[in-house]
């Protein structure tokens, strides 16, 4: 079962919340550009953080993370991974 993205983000519109999808097993697979369900359901730009991996669909190491660039700079300042 895939998650209702349009009411996910709908919900978090109202609620003033952040929204997250990890389209760890669907990037490559779903969307017109394989940019997975966000994409797939036309919900990608109201979807506030997305991430995934490049390993699954697209045979190479690493991964992903998009989303407002003081969301990327506040996560590059305290996660010592990126």
């Amino acid at each position: 079962t895939v998650a209702p993205m349009k009411e996910i983000a709908f919900l978090a519109e109202k609620y003033n919340a952040l929204s997250f999808c990890d389209e760890v097993h669907a990037v490559g697979m779903y969307g017109s550009r394989g940019g997975g369900i966000a994409q797939r359901d036309g919900v990608e730009d109201d979807i506030d953080i997305i991430s995934g991996t490049l390993g699954k669909a697209f045979g190479v190491m690493g991964g992903y993370v998009a989303g407002s660039a003081a969301y990327i700079d506040a996560m590059r300042s305290v996660c010592p991974g990126f």
